[in-house]
Formats: structure tokens, sequence, C-alpha cells
């Protein structure tokens, strides 16, 4: 369960759990978060728009590879080459990145949805707004991948 949702992203499962730094929590197929430290009964989790988020992504459709940045209320998809193809309303999802202990995220959960896609001719990539899938403050249980 979510204990909070402010500034600070707190659920009610910790150490006691079997939930350590690093592991990924979800929402069906939707990325939330990582957690970021835990206590005994309770883990802070770093959503995706926090500005110390930094994920790897793609775009679903054209596949197109970038990283994802906190905004603090929103997200960027950013240093994804001018020669890759991006179309607003496209879904943007992990890569997945899982170290040989298991912790990391995922592949192909999703992160949000592309729009206000800006390039400029000198520049050697493009970046795009990040629309998030719901509303991390409105929820109240999610899922820990241990």
């Amino acid at each position: 369960h979510v204990l909070s949702a402010g500034r600070f992203f707190i659920i009610d499962k910790g150490e006691d759990d079997g939930v350590r730094p690093g592991n990924i929590v979800t929402f069906k197929n939707i990325l939330i978060g990582k957690i970021v430290s835990v206590t005994n009964r309770t883990s802070r989790v770093l959503t995706p728009i926090e500005e110390d988020s930094i994920i790897s992504a793609k775009a679903g459709k054209t596949g197109a590879r970038g990283l994802v940045k906190g905004q603090a209320d929103r997200m960027l998809f950013s240093e994804v080459t001018l020669s890759e193809n991006l179309t607003e309303k496209d879904t943007v999802m992990t890569i997945g990145d899982v170290d040989e202990k298991g912790l990391g995220v995922r592949p192909d959960l999703l992160i949000g949805t592309l729009t206000a896609i800006r390039k400029g001719d000198d520049q050697l990539f493009q970046e795009a707004t990040v629309v998030p899938l719901l509303d991390y403050k409105a929820l109240q249980n999610v899922f820990v991948v241990l």
C-alpha cells in the first residue's frame, strides 16, 4: 500500500518484507519507480518524474532509444539521435537494465506517452516531453518486484 505520495513516494513494505534498494515498483505493466531507501517496514520510491530519475528507454513504435529524465513534474525523453523517428502519442517503455543480482529495470515496462517533439538542425539529439500514463499521487496499491 502507498502511505504517502507527495514529494516522497513511500510504501508500507520494507526490509522485513524482503524489499531492498534497487527493487522496481510497478502497477500492472507500468513502471512506477525504483526503491532508493528502506527501513524495516517502509520504502522510498523514486518515481520517473523526480529530478534524480534517469531511465534507459525506447519508443514503442520505432524503437528509438534515449533516456527518460525526471523534470520535477514531468519527464523528458532525451539524447535521441536525429536519425531516429519519434511520433507524438507513441508510448515510451524501458529497455531493461538488470544486474547480476537480479536488481534493476525489466524490459518493456511502460513509462508514458510522447508529446511535444523538439528537433534542432544544429543539434545532435532530439527530445520530447513524456506524459505519465497515470497520476502517481493517486495510486493506492503497487507491486514491488523482488
